[in-house]
């Protein structure tokens, strides 16, 4: 379905660390603009949604130890943003 077009790739090592987790029902567009710390968690259903970004590296930095919960959106446009 459509969801799997936004979370395929999405995998401990590549974009996720190793001790980290994404749940499978969570979407996260523009993934590559995201940078997900160490032993964090991304919850059931969580939206994160990157775009228009211009000229940055990284556009959503979500930090060690962070918990996003259950069916939190969370949108970034233009500019940087860090969580945690």
């Amino acid at each position: 379905g459509i969801r799997n077009k936004y979370i395929r790739g999405i995998r401990r090592g590549k974009f996720i660390p190793e001790t980290s987790f994404v749940s499978r029902s969570a979407q996260i567009i523009g993934l590559n603009q995201v940078s997900i710390g160490d032993h964090t968690t991304i919850g059931d259903d969580v939206w994160i949604n990157v775009n228009h970004v211009d000229n940055v590296d990284k556009a959503l930095f979500v930090g060690n130890n962070c918990l996003i919960g259950r069916r939190t959106f969370i949108t970034v446009e233009k500019k940087g943003y860090s969580l945690g």
